[in-house]
């Protein structure tokens, strides 16, 4: 995520400061340092993430006066069109979450194993596990209570789930009377909610709270 503070001057002598922050997502080339950007058009930006084959992008984007808390939009974008033109504008992208613009998406991550993009919203008054596709989005893993880590939404980078490298297996954590509660799933097959699901709290070993699964 790159954040502009600089405009360029009108009259050619290069950039100046601003009060209008742009912040925009960059691909940066290391052998060189080059910038090219790859989102761009909305206020604010966070957690970037390439699927598995690094064909596609996925983003969390939100416009003031909105927090993430409050509604952010997930949207998703090609690394090259068909036709080798890139399109870096937000508009562009394709929207897989947040359309009615009053709920909070967070968190994206993709499957390493089947390609599917897995996100929270909390579009059910907490904020639960859902994978991207099919008409009416509903959770896979429904509970009442926040996933997402200690404080989902007001802390960027935080990860309150992940998927085990060698069986792709979720792993994620939610507060459950007093304590974090660690749950792993069986999550790959795209067309059913979460199976085979078994959850470890203090009474397993466990500290009393968790704040992010690496």
């Amino acid at each position: 995520i790159r954040e502009d503070h600089l405009i360029d001057s009108e009259e050619g002598g290069g950039a100046t400061p601003s009060k209008d922050v742009v912040n925009e997502i960059v691909a940066l080339r290391v052998s060189d340092g080059s910038m090219t950007v790859v989102a761009t058009g909305n206020d604010f930006y966070s957690n970037p993430r390439l699927n598995p084959e690094e064909t596609e992008l996925a983003y969390v984007t939100w416009n003031h006066p909105n927090m993430p808390w409050d509604a952010t939009e997930l949207r998703v974008r090609p690394l090259a069109n068909e036709d080798g033109q890139d399109d870096a504008k937000t508009s562009n992208h394709r929207l897989v979450a947040g359309h009615d613009g009053d709920t909070s998406v967070i968190q994206p991550l993709y499957h390493p194993h089947t390609g599917m993009l897995y996100y929270l919203s909390d579009q059910s008054g907490y904020y639960n596990l859902y994978r991207a596709g099919g008409a009416r989005p509903s959770s896979i893993l429904p509970v009442d209570s926040d996933f997402g880590g200690t404080s989902p939404g007001w802390t960027l980078g935080q990860q309150g789930f992940r998927f085990l490298p060698d069986d792709g297996r979720l792993v994620a954590h939610y507060p459950r009377d007093g304590r974090s509660v660690l749950l792993v799933a069986d999550v790959r097959d795209p067309d059913k909610p979460a199976v085979d699901i078994a959850r470890y709290d203090t009474h397993h070993g466990l500290p009393r709270t968790i704040s992010d699964v690496v």
